[in-house]
């Protein structure tokens, strides 16, 4: 997986867009790889529509930030496990539409848990 995860990210380097079937597989690797690491805490789905052209073009790691996002502020900081991240792909018409759901914490409770800002931080000798 780790291999596959970074041949991708190779062949991609270059290039600010990349195919959505690329970007779902490059998703697929790396979920795959944090379920490993965060056992049986994280579990997670990928739904694509069936009128979905895969072909088409999105902005590289695009959908992979958002999930890292949502794994990193959204459920990292909840208490108890059983994480579970969502990624839906559909099309409406002309329009992509990629939504990431997570059963995280919420945005208002995840900034209560952010660290202190360095002008917020005293020392004391």
């Amino acid at each position: 997986k780790i291999t596959d995860l970074q041949r991708i990210a190779l062949s991609n380097f270059d290039n600010p867009e990349t195919m959505l079937e690329t970007e779902l597989k490059f998703l697929s690797h790396y979920l795959s790889l944090e379920g490993l690491r965060f056992e049986d805490t994280l579990s997670y789905k990928i739904c694509v529509g069936k009128n979905v052209d895969m072909s088409v073009m999105v902005p590289n790691l695009s959908i992979h930030t958002m999930v890292e996002n949502a794994i990193k502020h959204g459920l990292y900081n909840k208490p108890e496990g059983n994480w579970k991240l969502s990624v839906y792909v559909i099309q409406l018409k002309d329009k992509l539409i990629i939504s990431v759901e997570d059963n995280g914490l919420g945005l208002e409770k995840a900034n209560e848990n952010v660290m202190p800002t360095a002008k917020n931080i005293f020392l004391k000798l």
